[in-house]
């Protein structure tokens, strides 16, 4: 199941994640797995894109395709800095 939006953290138990920056380690965590299953699912999933879909489905097509785009880069993006 996909979750709409990539849950992360900052090391909460120092001031700006100085403790684990002075460990050499990461303060930016994701806290969730990879998504999984569709992201065009998920959005049907949800009444406000499933009822936008119902008054603009050519538009909607479009938009979905964006949005899975951009979802997919900032996920990496996250992952990114979650690994450095």
């Amino acid at each position: 199941m996909l979750s709409a939006y990539p849950l992360s953290t900052i090391d909460s138990k120092s001031k700006g994640g100085q403790k684990l920056a002075v460990e050499g380690r990461n303060p930016f965590q994701l806290d969730i797995k990879d998504p999984t299953g569709e992201f065009q699912e998920f959005l049907m999933g949800e009444v406000r894109y499933a009822s936008l879909h119902q008054s603009f489905p050519e538009e909607v097509k479009k938009l979905h395709a964006q949005l899975e785009k951009e979802y997919k880069e900032r996920w990496e993006t996250y992952k990114k800095l979650a690994e450095s």
